[in-house]
């Protein structure tokens, strides 16, 4: 399952930012510092923040590139399900704001 908390069109939006990021190859080396490996209970939206916050403080592609390479990552492998729809609303905006920071980032 990819990004199985966030609705569909938000995946489609943050694997395309994947794809349009990394072009097929490893991005290059970043100050961006990754995120801790998140505990198993640990609230998806708080993972979620974190990322977006990253991804804001990114000046350089190289940077955005490896965020979301680890959002990839840590979406793909994600079992959070996000139900109600009021956190679909949150998760949705949170990916909305993260993707606007990348776009600024990647110079999209």
């Amino acid at each position: 399952m990819v990004f199985p908390m966030v609705p569909s069109g938000v995946r489609s939006l943050l694997l395309a930012f994947a794809l349009a990021a990394c072009g097929g190859r490893q991005p290059a080396a970043t100050e961006a510092e990754p995120i801790e490996e998140a505990a198993p209970a640990e609230d998806p939206f708080v993972t979620m923040e974190r990322f977006k916050d990253r991804m804001c403080a990114c000046t350089e592609k190289a940077c955005a590139q490896a965020v979301v390479k680890e959002l990839t990552t840590w979406g793909n492998s994600e079992a959070a399900d996000v139900k109600s729809d009021a956190d679909k609303t949150r998760m949705y905006n949170l990916s909305m704001a993260t993707g606007e920071c990348a776009k600024r980032a990647l110079g999209d």
